[in-house]
């Protein structure tokens, strides 16, 4: 059970949502480094930081389109 909430979570972006609300949007950065190397994942934190933009709706990846949650409650339960 304790898996299935943290997928959840996951989905929902309940960690991001806690963060905007406590920190505000210019304090906020998300990044997904799914299958970036290293290198590259330290080029666009840098690159994220400097322009000090803070997070927007184009950084967020969107992990409902990706899975469907029925199908994955199946496959964790």
């Amino acid at each position: 059970m304790k898996i299935w909430e943290n997928v959840e979570a996951e989905l929902i972006d309940l960690s991001l949502y806690d963060s905007l609300k406590v920190l505000g949007k210019r304090r906020v950065y998300e990044i997904d480094a799914t299958g970036k190397s290293l290198g590259n994942l330290v080029r666009e934190i840098l690159m994220v930081l400097h322009k000090g933009k803070g997070w927007s709706m184009k950084s967020l990846p969107n992990w409902l389109e990706k899975y469907d949650p029925a199908l994955l409650s199946r496959r964790i339960l």
